[in-house]
């Protein structure tokens, strides 16, 4: 179990290892990103907005307040929280792009999304 001088460490496809000493380093665990193959390589471009509203409203607030949450773990709340930090740096969002598949194949993996919503989030359909 990692302590204060030992840094949590989050394992992505092909061992690439992020992460640092944090506060909460005590408390974080590994998580581990899906394995995804992008279906189709043409690009399909969203602006931050659109891709966001793929997503119902609850979902949003669910992701947007997850360190708030009891109901996942510190690893899961980084990842999350990392995850939305490269959408708030990003230009556009490219739905096929291999980051994006992942984060929201994540997203359903952790239970905020269920399949039916992962698999329309990613072929561009709105909520229902």
């Amino acid at each position: 179990m990692p302590n204060s001088s030992t840094p949590s460490t989050l394992i992505q496809p092909g061992a690439k290892t992020l992460g640092g000493t944090s506060p909460d380093a005590a408390t974080a665990t590994t998580v581990v990103l899906p394995t995804v193959t992008v279906p189709n390589p043409t690009p399909l471009i969203l602006t931050k907005f659109q891709f966001r509203k793929l997503f119902t409203t609850a979902e949003r607030v669910i992701i947007d307040n997850i360190q708030f949450s009891s109901n996942f773990s510190t690893a899961v709340k980084f990842t999350v929280t990392t995850m939305q930090k490269d959408l708030e740096n990003s230009g556009d969002v490219d739905l096929h792009l291999i980051d994006v598949v992942q984060g929201v194949t994540f997203l359903y993996q952790i239970g905020i999304l269920t399949q039916v919503r992962m698999n329309r989030i990613l072929a561009n359909l709105p909520p229902l």
